[in-house]
């Protein structure tokens, strides 16, 4: 049951265009993860869309090794959300 949902998952809300060249990715880290239930599976693939999308505006590749790094995912100072709207700045600067 839990394949099955991670195999058939697909995100709402966003364009095709922009999680159609990710999907691969995200269905094979989720499975890696192997999640107990359908409810994991699916947040965990939410989750990682949201990086990967996020990590293709601000322009890194798409390489999960480099992703994963605090000092990658941390707020950055002027960068423009999935959406194109400036985010907050980084309270840690």
């Amino acid at each position: 049951m839990v394949c099955e949902a991670i195999e058939g998952w697909e995100p709402t809300g966003v364009r095709r265009e922009l999680w159609e060249p990710v999907i691969d990715v995200i269905r094979a880290q989720v499975r890696w993860a192997e999640p107990r239930t359908v409810q994991s599976a699916r947040g965990l693939c939410r989750s990682l869309l949201l990086l990967l999308l996020w990590a293709q505006v601000q322009g890194f590749p798409i390489e999960l090794k480099t992703l994963f790094r605090p000092q990658t995912v941390r707020p950055v100072r002027s960068r423009r959300s999935v959406t194109g709207e400036e985010v907050r700045r980084d309270p840690y600067s």
